[in-house]
């Protein structure tokens, strides 16, 4: 008896030490992250100013980068940001060496790119150098499960995400513009009003109000958006699932509302498109990716080949490559998987920046 009550007491204490230290706890967002979603246009608010104040000592790269863009766009004050994207730069770094938060650390990385592309801020040296790292480290951790499509209020600056917001809005100004008189936005407004919580849902029905214009399509307004969306949900092609349309609609409604606050104005329109994703006739309407979803999408397609060209060859040489051998049948199945891998990152011409597209390339082609 006494021995079972023993082993009853280790098994209890490991279960609470498990609970306390073992099991891994959700990080909390930091109050620079929750600032920066909430932060609008390009003109100082008063959110954009408590950001701006917030304490960096412990902050990480992804914050710093956060407090450096609003220094960039909403104060123009470049130096600032220059001195707080080469922190975040130095802080990559540790951050890859301690497996800290990889998402966030990927954010990081790509809005510091974005920021070279779209500013006139000096590149880097070492970020090729932090890519390469990235690489590294994601080859020896599970790929991600979540989908392509971006459903984070900070991914809303990627400029890969934008860009391909920018072809979509196009895309049904071209189809549905000749059109958009034939339908009201204060009739869409009524009746979104009659699918959700009215008193949640103002905020952002106000904001609609006024009409901003977008920083989408050709001279468009955010009713405009509003309305081409609705067209898109009643076209003919879509007959089959416009009720699985109108209910996605208004999920990416209340989804603009976070924190009880509307998101951005460039969140917006993109929440609202995201009703598509999966569901419109078109299977590519409203999937927005990432450029690290990207980036995964490439380095998955490679292992890939890699590992479908081994099924392929004979059992001998597959076992001579596992070995790291060199042999002339060793020599042609690397130049095969090359080549097919080359091609397939050709692919992606036009979704990546040549730069990160090379490097991917080339990280991809090492691995064979």
């Amino acid at each position: 008896m006494d021995a079972f009550l023993w082993g009853l007491v280790i098994i209890v204490v490991l279960f609470l030490l498990y609970h306390l230290f073992g099991k891994r706890k959700p990080k909390r967002r930091s109050k620079i992250y929750r600032l920066y979603a909430e932060a609008d246009g390009n003109t100082p608010t008063a959110t954009t100013n408590e950001l701006i104040r917030a304490p960096l000592e412990d902050a990480n790269a992804a914050d710093h980068v956060r407090v450096g863009t609003v220094f960039l766009t909403h104060y123009a004050d470049a130096d600032r940001a220059a001195t707080l994207l080469q922190t975040a730069t130095n802080l990559l770094r540790m951050e890859i060496e301690h497996r800290d938060n990889i998402d966030e650390t990927k954010w990081a990385y790509d809005r510091i790119n974005d920021l070279h592309e779209q500013y006139d801020i000096p590149a880097d040296d070492m970020l090729p150098e932090i890519q390469v790292a990235l690489f590294e480290m994601l080859e020896n951790i599970p790929m991600p499960t979540q989908t392509g499509w971006v459903s984070d209020s900070q991914n809303v600056h990627d400029s890969v995400v934008n860009n391909e917001m920018n072809q979509q809005v196009n895309q049904l100004a071209a189809e549905y513009m000749h059109l958009l008189d034939t339908v009201s936005y204060a009739d869409i407004r009524r009746w979104i009003l009659t699918k959700t919580n009215p008193e949640k849902i103002k905020p952002l029905l106000d904001i609609f109000d006024n009409n901003y214009r977008s920083n989408y399509g050709s001279n468009l307004h955010e009713q405009d958006i509003v309305k081409l969306i609705w067209l898109r949900i009643h076209d003919p092609r879509n007959a089959s699932h416009q009720d699985q349309l109108l209910e996605a609609f208004i999920d990416c409604v209340n989804d603009c509302i976070e924190q009880g606050k509307p998101v951005c104005i460039d969140g917006r329109p993109k929440k609202l498109m995201q009703c598509f994703a999966k569901i419109d006739f078109d299977p590519d309407m409203g999937m927005f990716h990432t450029k690290q979803a990207i980036r995964d999408e490439i380095h998955k397609k490679a292992s890939d080949i890699i590992e479908t060209e081994l099924k392929q060859t004979l059992a001998q040489t597959r076992e001579s490559y596992n070995r790291g051998e060199t042999t002339p049948e060793i020599v042609v199945l690397q130049n095969a998987m090359r080549a097919k891998i080359a091609q397939m990152v050709r692919e992606y011409e036009g979704k990546l920046p040549p730069a990160d597209l090379s490097m991917i390339g080339q990280v991809c082609v090492d691995q064979v």
